[in-house]
């Protein structure tokens, strides 16, 4: 498949996923939307977990194989399929249960089992999808992702459901996450499978934990206004804060695919200048940056009559698109995780990580308290963003200044 193919394909399955959400929130009330909001950040907590960096560790080992290594492919995929299956398999059992406890209370047995298969499946599909990266088949990886959320896209706009509800979409996505797992296991090399190994997972995970650690506190961090305002505010106006805060899975998309066509031709060019290093962070930056800045004032312009026609559900609260679209391109415009990559400056990034997720929890959780309204929470999570975004630069501009 060409360059050019590889990008539409990449550009194609950025935007279905914001577009599955949209519709997503249409059919369901703001309370069950808010649930699945839910349900979807105990799935990327329970990936993190689950592998514990072994992910990670694949990922290099394997694109590093060679036919004197002396670990052959068929232990690493072995060793790193049985951890990560019965990591995902206890720590969903656990989300599960949490999604229950702070959703209020969901169906007593059918929801509550419907979520743990969903968790179970997005974990599968995070090791598959691995495999086919360590491959080379970048591609066929986002071919098969946009085609995931096409499905549940295609679903949803069919009349199939007078009424859709919660469990509904949980169903729907665990069914499109089997589909996906079938076929990433047919389209995939098949190596021999050997018996898992403690000792090669010690080392995978040796390998991975600390880029996996600095992901996990990433995605924390830009997600840790719901985290905390999950607990404290009822299921509708969380489903409603959520269904404006999706517009900063733009930047969030946008910026995975920047990555991978940007990080290994950074770790190229770490032995070359230091500005080449600093300049293609910064390329990488600008181009996420005018890309989310497009799709928001595309969004802002067409919000209001696009939502009092197909989703009056959520009119009451359309101020909070303004102080999110600031947010999304605050970290559209913060590129630098490959650049903590590609010299080798994972600590780095972790304290950024961790040092922005508590001060955004400590003043999400003061605004609640005080009784802030939700623009205003919105706002303060925008300043947080941005506050993340100087503090990535600083680290950045030193980092290359070292090497």
């Amino acid at each position: 498949m060409g360059r050019l193919s590889a990008v539409f394909i990449a550009v194609i399955a950025a935007g279905l996923s914001p577009a599955k959400m949209l519709a997503y929130a249409s059919v369901l009330s703001p309370s069950d939307y808010g649930l699945y909001v839910l349900a979807v950040l105990a799935s990327a907590i329970v990936i993190y977990a689950a592998s514990a960096g072994m992910l990670d560790g694949v990922l290099y080992a394997l694109s590093n194989t060679n036919d004197g290594a002396q670990i052959s492919v068929g232990t690493i995929q072995s060793t790193a399929l049985l951890f990560v299956s019965v990591g995902g398999c206890a720590y969903s059992t656990i989300a599960a249960w949490l999604v229950h406890k702070i959703g209020g209370g969901l169906a007593p047995t059918d929801d509550i089992v419907y979520v743990w298969a969903f968790l179970v499946s997005t974990v599968l599909v995070s090791y598959y999808l691995v495999i086919l990266q360590a491959a080379g088949k970048s591609s066929l990886y986002f071919l098969l992702t946009s085609s995931k959320a096409a499905l549940a896209l295609a679903v949803v706009a069919l009349p199939i459901l007078s009424e859709w509800r919660f469990g509904d979409v949980v169903v729907l996505d665990t069914t499109a996450n089997v589909v996906l797992i079938a076929f990433c296991v047919l389209l995939s090399d098949r190596p021999t499978y050997s018996g898992a190994s403690a000792r090669v997972a010690a080392s995978l995970v040796r390998q991975g934990w600390t880029f996996n650690l600095s992901s996990a506190t990433r995605n924390l961090a830009g997600n840790i206004d719901r985290l905390v305002l999950a607990p404290q505010v009822g299921m509708t106006s969380f489903g409603t804060y959520s269904f404006f805060g999706q517009i900063c899975l733009v930047p969030q998309v946008i910026g995975n695919f920047i990555q991978v066509a940007y990080t290994a031709q950074m770790i190229q060019r770490v032995t070359n200048m230091q500005g080449t290093v600093l300049a293609s962070a910064l390329k990488a930056g600008l181009i996420s940056f005018l890309l989310t800045v497009v799709v928001v004032l595309m969004a802002n312009l067409e919000a209001d009559r696009f939502i009092a026609v197909y989703m009056p559900q959520y009119s009451q609260q359309s101020g909070l698109l303004v102080p999110f679209s600031v947010a999304a391109c605050f970290m559209a415009a913060n590129q630098f995780e490959m650049l903590f990559r590609a010299t080798n400056s994972g600590r780095v990034l972790l304290w950024i990580q961790i040092l922005s997720a508590v001060a955004t929890a400590a003043v999400v959780t003061i605004a609640v308290g005080f009784g802030v309204a939700l623009d205003g929470v919105a706002w303060m999570f925008a300043i947080c963003c941005g506050l993340t975004l100087v503090a990535s630069a600083a680290a950045a501009t030193y980092v290359v200044r070292r090497l």
